[in-house]
C-alpha cells in the first residue's frame, strides 16, 4: 500500500475505506490521514504501485459512476479530485443553526432547591429563568408573569452528567430522549465519530430533536494497531498535528489518547490540545500524569501493560495511586457501574429493571438478554461483584483524600441512562454521602468539562440545565431518579413528553 504500511491499520475503519471504484480498477482508502489510491485487478490484486493524493486529512470518500472524480471529505470541506487532472475543487457548503431559546420567561416554584454546592436546601423558592439563564432566585410568590412550572412538591437541582458514553448513529431520534428522562442534560462523549457528533450536538441544541448538552471528541487516538473500531492510528507527529486541526475545527471539547499511542505523542497530544484550549484524557495514569493530562478514564480498564496499574486482582486501590491522583487535580471517571456494580446493584434491587423510562425506550428482546449478559458475568467474573464493595470503597478513599471524581459508565455498555442513575447509587454504597455523590455529578463534571462557570449549580447568571425530582436526594440517592421535569438551556420537558 505504501512502502512502510506492512501490517498497518488504515487510519479509522468507520470512513477511512478501502473503498472499490466503480469499474473495479481501483481501491481508495486513507492511510496516515491521507487519501491514497491503489491500482487493481478485478479480483482486488495490485497491480501498480499506491498513489498519494492528498497533503493533508482525508476520510468519507465516494466514487462517481465513471470512475473518474472522488468526493471526500476535508477535515470541515467537502472536495472534488479529477483523477485524471488531479484537480481539486471545493463543493460550496452553508450550514448554519441556532440555539433554541425560550420565548417567554419561565418560573419554576420548588418546594425545595438544592444548589448543587451545599448539604442543605432552601424552600419555597421561586426560580426566574430569562432566555437560557437563571435571572433570579426569589421567595416564593404568587402571580409572577411567565410560564409556571409547578415543583412545589418536588426538588429542583442541577441536571446530571454522564461523563463517559460513547453514541452511536444507529440509536436515532430516541437517544437524547433517553438521557432526559433520566434526568441527565450534559453528556461526555469519550470517543465517538466525529461527524456524527457534532451533528446530535447541534441537532439537540437548535431544538431539531430533544437532547442533552453534549461534550465530544472525536476518535480514540491510538498507536500503530487498534483494538477498538473507534479509533485512529496514529504514527507519526505530522499525523497527530493534523488530528489536532481536526479537533481545533469541529470544536472538539476534549482529546482522548488510548493507552497504544506512543508516549512521544501522547505527550505532544496534551501540549497541543492545551494550546487550543481543550483538556486532555486518557486510560493511563502513567505517563499521563507526567505529561499534564487533565483526567484518567475507568479505576481499571484497558492497558497495553496487559494488567492494571490502579487496583489490584481484588479491586484494592494502591497508595501511590491514590496519591498521584489526588495530589495531581487529575479528574477521574472510575466507572464504577461498569466494573461490577451494575450487576451487583440490579441483582439486590430488582425494580430497578422495572425503572418506566428503561421500560419505555428498551424492548422486551434488549432486557432479556441484558439479564442473561449480566448472569453470565456473575459466573465467569464472581470476583467482579463479590469485590464491589472494595471497588466502590476507593471513590471514598480519593474524595477522602482531596481527588476530583465524576460519574460515567462506558455506555452503552450498560444501558444509557439507566446506569448513570445506578452509578450514583453505587457511590453512597461505597460511603460516599447522597451530597458529595450529587456534587459530582454535578457541579465538579461540569467544573471537569471547562464549564463550571456556566453549568454544574444553579445559581444567578448560570445557565438553566436543572431536573425536578420527586423525594429527597440528599438523603435517599434513589429519589434523583424520580424525574417529572427536565430542563435544558431553559427548554422544559416534562417526563409525560420525553416518554412519547
Amino acid at each position: 500500500m505504501k512502502p512502510d504500511s506492512a501490517n498497518q491499520t488504515i487510519s479509522f475503519r468507520g470512513r477511512s475505506g478501502p473503498s472499490w471504484s466503480p469499474d473495479g480498477k481501483w481501491m481508495a482508502y486513507v492511510l496516515d490521514g491521507k487519501l491514497w489510491t491503489l491500482p487493481v485487478a478485478p479480483d482486488g490484486k495490485q497491480t501498480g504501485p499506491a498513489i498519494q493524493r492528498t497533503k493533508g486529512l482525508a476520510d468519507n470518500m465516494t466514487w462517481t459512476a465513471d470512475s473518474k472524480t472522488m468526493v471526500y471529505l476535508a477535515i470541515d470541506t467537502l472536495k472534488q479530485m479529477d483523477l485524471t487532472t488531479g484537480r481539486v475543487s471545493t463543493i460550496p457548503l452553508t450550514f448554519t443553526y441556532q440555539p433554541k431559546l425560550p420565548t417567554e420567561p419561565t418560573i419554576i416554584h420548588a418546594g425545595k432547591l438544592f444548589d448543587g454546592k451545599t448539604n442543605k436546601y432552601r424552600e419555597n423558592v421561586d426560580i426566574i429563568l430569562v432566555g437560557s439563564r437563571i435571572q433570579a432566585i426569589e421567595p416564593h410568590k404568587a402571580g409572577r408573569k411567565g410560564k409556571l412550572v409547578d415543583a412545589s412538591k418536588l426538588t429542583v437541582m442541577p441536571g446530571l452528567w454522564e461523563m463517559h458514553t460513547h453514541q452511536t448513529i444507529l440509536s436515532g431520534e430516541k437517544q437524547g430522549r433517553i438521557w432526559l428522562s433520566h434526568g441527565i442534560t450534559s453528556i461526555r462523549e469519550t470517543g465517538s465519530d466525529p461527524y456524527d457528533a457534532l451533528e446530535r450536538r447541534e441537532s439537540w441544541d437548535a431544538g431539531i430533536r430533544p437532547g442533552p448538552r453534549s461534550f465530544f471528541t472525536g476518535t480514540l487516538n491510538e498507536g500503530y494497531r487498534l483494538y477498538y473500531g473507534l479509533a485512529t492510528s496514529i504514527r507519526s507527529e505530522e499525523q497527530l498535528r493534523m488530528e489536532l486541526d481536526r479537533a481545533r475545527k469541529l470544536d472538539y471539547d476534549l482529546l482522548k489518547c488510548y493507552v497504544r499511542l506512543p508516549d512521544r505523542l501522547q505527550q505532544l497530544a496534551a501540549d497541543l490540545a492545551h494550546q487550543i484550549g481543550i483538556p486532555v484524557t486518557s486510560h493511563e495514569l502513567y505517563p499521563a500524569v507526567k505529561y499534564n493530562i487533565d483526567g484518567v478514564e475507568h479505576s481499571s480498564a484497558t492497558s497495553r501493560r496487559g494488567y492494571s496499574m490502579k487496583l489490584t486482582s481484588t479491586n484494592h486501590i494502591y497508595a501511590d495511586v491514590l496519591s498521584l491522583i489526588a495530589k495531581s487535580g487529575m479528574n477521574m471517571t472510575p466507572t464504577t457501574s461498569l466494573q461490577g456494580g451494575f450487576s451487583f446493584q440490579t441483582r439486590r434491587d430488582t425494580s430497578l429493571l422495572s425503572y418506566p423510562p428503561y421500560i419505555h425506550f428498551y424492548n422486551e428482546t434488549y432486557r432479556t438478554n441484558l439479564m442473561a449478559q449480566q448472569q453470565t458475568m456473575r459466573r465467569i467474573m464472581p470476583g467482579a461483584v463479590e469485590n464491589f464493595k472494595t471497588l466502590a470503597g476507593n471513590v471514598k478513599k480519593f474524595i477522602d483524600a482531596g481527588g476530583r471524581m465524576t460519574p460515567g459508565t462506558d455506555s452503552p455498555l450498560i444501558p444509557y441512562g439507566l446506569s448513570l442513575q445506578v452509578e450514583l447509587q453505587n457511590w453512597v454504597e461505597g460511603g460516599v454521602t447522597p451530597f458529595e455523590t450529587l456534587r459530582g455529578a454535578t457541579l465538579w463534571s461540569a467544573e471537569a468539562a471547562g464549564v463550571g462557570n456556566d453549568l454544574g449549580s444553579i445559581e444567578v447568571g448560570k445557565v438553566a440545565d436543572l431536573i425536578a425530582v420527586d423525594g429527597d436526594p440528599l438523603t435517599k440517592i434513589r429519589d434523583s431518579m424520580n424525574v417529572r421535569y427536565t430542563i435544558k438551556n431553559g427548554n422544559v420537558w416534562t417526563l409525560g413528553e420525553l416518554l412519547k
